[in-house]
């Protein structure tokens, strides 16, 4: 699967994306998304931190 993800205003930040590449909820850290959407119940998107201009994309955990 390939996706191409316009995350520069989120540039450094985690994100939440869900299937239509729309970034749902963000965080200055992965602890604080992970606690935002536990609070809120929310399951199911793709958790990544976008990166910053010139940093390479990373998605996955491994």
């Amino acid at each position: 699967m390939v996706r191409t993800l316009d995350l520069a205003q989120w540039a450094g930040r985690w994100v939440a994306i869900d299937d239509d590449d729309r970034v749902q909820r963000d965080a200055g850290s992965l602890k604080d998304l992970m606690a935002i959407l536990d609070a809120e119940g929310v399951e199911g998107l793709s958790i990544m931190r976008a990166p910053a201009p010139g940093e390479p994309v990373v998605y996955g955990l491994g």
